[in-house]
């Protein structure tokens, strides 16, 4: 009798063991679970960095458009990349922007800072942009100037001179031009100054020697 109690204590024992195990490997898991925290991803993306990713010196770069033609040219005495924020710093600048709807516009300043889309350039120190028209040179200078190739547009929220040929200056707080048009806007203290052609000292035909 004994033999088939422990018999029996066997038999369902072994009956049992598929269901034990199962019970154990849920356990298992659960406590795995509870053990990794909710949402934590595989490989980390690597962060965006705020140091140099290269400089360039005394260099000249070009771009195109999709038909192969020459859109802008940059110049400077030393370009610096940041990639984090996708533009390219530049000192001593040179620039010229070329475009179909407009006459070209030439920039200068002490630092310049190019985005990498090749089209919103913005000026520091001593900065100036020109643009022929009409037959005059059009001067804008300021301490700030944004230039917004796309759009054709010049603009700043510092104090801006504008001079128009040889004998016409406005100065303001405010301005904003459109390369494509020509028209100008002044606000802030605008004032203009017109002067004229000195008078001709050749004197007229029949005066008296």
């Amino acid at each position: 009798m004994k033999a088939q109690g422990w018999q029996a204590w066997y038999a369902a024992l072994v009956a049992a063991a598929p269901v034990v195990i199962m019970a154990l490997l849920a356990l298992f898991t659960f406590w795995l679970e509870r053990q990794t925290p909710a949402g934590q991803p595989q490989a980390a993306e690597a962060a965006p960095s705020a140091e140099p990713d290269y400089t360039v010196r005394n260099f000249v770069a070009k771009q195109f458009n999709v038909d192969g033609v020459l859109s802008s040219e940059l110049q400077g005495e030393v370009g610096t990349h940041f990639p984090d924020r996708e533009v390219l710093r530049v000192t001593q600048a040179k620039l010229r922007s070329l475009s179909d709807a407009s006459p070209p516009v030439n920039a200068r300043a002490d630092r310049l800072w190019a985005w990498d889309d090749g089209q919103r350039f913005e000026l520091h120190g001593q900065a100036e942009v020109t643009q022929q028209r009409d037959g005059q040179v059009v001067r804008m200078t300021s301490q700030r100037l944004v230039y917004a190739q796309p759009e054709s547009r010049v603009w700043t929220d510092r104090a801006v001179r504008v001079q128009r040929g040889a004998h016409q200056v406005i100065t303001a707080r405010r301005f904003e031009y459109r390369t494509d048009t020509g028209v100008a806007q002044f606000e802030g203290k605008v004032r203009a100054v017109w002067q004229a052609d000195a008078p001709s000292k050749t004197p007229p035909q029949g005066a008296a020697s």
